[in-house]
């Protein structure tokens, strides 16, 4: 970045503030009284003169029409629809070369259009960065998937009466290769956070990620196996410790995100979602166990023909996975707000005062656009994303610029090989 040019607005987007000569901050009036989550109806105070960036003891004033505890949200579907259509085109012209840039595309697309207190965010990422992450993570782990898939595609599957050996090698390089995949897609999270957070930029400052993705990885990794054996029971403790790790090695600039959280509020949602769940799972295997009792018997002239038999079969199977993704949502939102309240960044504090109801409509109707429209409206879904955020998000303190300068800590020159390999990569 050369000079100031935040406050120059892309192409056909009007700047959130509009800026004359110098800052316009010290001229700004009060914002009005917004109610808090906190608990307080009280005006967000409004003190002293920001002046210029890294001026000592100055504290902000906000940008005028800019809400103080709110991001905001302006991106327009039209816009960002076409961007989606381009990539699309691009990416089968190129045969998906393409992704790469078209997602860094979109990210600067929606990071610019998100601004909080009259500063637009921005994406410093390239697709030539991503690109060459893939690269680098095919080069690692694709002869060994690849050439494990091959191999089974082109022998024939030995018979377990002749050939047992051959049988326990398939099942046990399948078995090396799933263990594989799951430790490495904890590391690919973890350096994809990392990546990320280096490429965001607000005011100028970018976040840095301190630890190890190859700790993360084997953290994850023992902490799922773990839940596992539980049953599921140390998930809640689970998600603390993941979250704990990534935030508390997290900095914007040179300010520390201090915080620790807890399984306090966490564990009554979820053993309610859980022992609903189980409950389903439970009169599944019994109506499971009836209907064919009652099939394969020879006296029963009532009995359900093989098709009935199998459809009536998936939806039991399917009953304990649909009812587990309904009523975790109560949980994540327990999640959601327990991680805003309980991190704090300089003076700064947060809240996500969402319902489990709200969230899960919000999952089940973006499911239902992305299926109903297959993947079309794909671009309406990340919009939907980013305007959820910006409404339930809110900010509360104030920055003192003097303290947030810009960091020398290391940061990645690739980004997210391993999540674009096993798949988990995200907008």
């Amino acid at each position: 970045m050369s000079g100031d040019d935040r406050n120059d607005a892309t192409r056909g987007q009007p700047p959130i503030v509009q800026r004359g000569r110098g800052d316009p901050r010290g001229t700004t009036a009060s914002s009005p009284a917004v109610r808090s989550p906190w608990g307080n109806a009280a005006p967000l105070p409004m003190t002293g003169d920001l002046g210029h960036r890294g001026t000592p003891g100055r504290i902000e004033s906000f940008s005028g029409g800019a809400p103080p505890g709110r991001l905001v949200e302006d991106a327009r579907f039209g816009e960002l629809y076409v961007l989606f259509i381009i990539n699309l085109l691009l990416g089968i012209i190129t045969l998906g070369i393409y992704r790469f840039w078209g997602k860094t595309r979109i990210r600067k697309y929606v990071w610019s259009h998100m601004s909080f207190r009259g500063e637009r965010f921005e994406y410093s990422g390239t697709g030539r960065e991503l690109f060459l992450g893939f690269l680098i993570a095919l080069a690692i782990f694709g002869p060994p998937f690849f050439g494990f898939t091959i191999w089974v595609q082109l022998e024939p599957f030995p018979d377990p009466r002749t050939e047992p050996g051959r049988l326990l090698l398939i099942y046990g390089l399948l078995f090396v290769l799933i263990l594989i995949s799951f430790y490495f897609s904890h590391v690919a999270i973890f350096a994809a956070y990392r990546y990320r957070l280096t490429r965001t930029l607000w005011h100028g400052i970018r976040g840095t990620v301190d630890g190890s993705a190859w700790y993360y990885g084997w953290l994850g990794f023992g902490l799922a196996l773990l839940n596992s054996i539980s049953l599921g029971w140390t998930q809640p403790w689970a998600h603390t410790v993941l979250l704990n790790y990534r935030l508390s090695r997290t900095k914007i600039g040179t300010i520390p995100v201090q915080g620790a959280m807890n399984t306090q509020g966490l564990y009554g949602p979820f053993a309610i979602a859980w022992t609903i769940s189980a409950g389903v799972g439970f009169l599944a295997i019994v109506a499971i166990a009836i209907i064919v009792a009652g099939s394969i018997s020879e006296a029963n002239p009532t009995r359900m023909s093989e098709i009935t038999l199998a459809i009536v079969g998936v939806i039991a199977y399917l009953a304990v996975p649909a009812t587990w993704l309904i009523t975790v949502n109560w949980y994540r939102a327990a999640l959601l707000r327990k991680f805003a309240n309980t991190f704090t960044a300089d003076q700064l504090k947060f809240a996500f005062p969402v319902k489990g109801g709200t969230l899960l409509w919000f999952n089940f109707s973006n499911a239902l656009i992305l299926i109903f429209t297959l993947g079309l409206l794909y671009p309406y879904v990340i919009l939907r994303y980013a305007r959820f955020v910006s409404r339930h998000l809110a900010i509360e303190g104030m920055i003192d610029y003097a303290a947030w300068q810009q960091s020398g800590d290391w940061r990645p020159s690739t980004g997210e090989g391993m999540a674009e390999f096993f798949g988990i990569g995200v907008i």
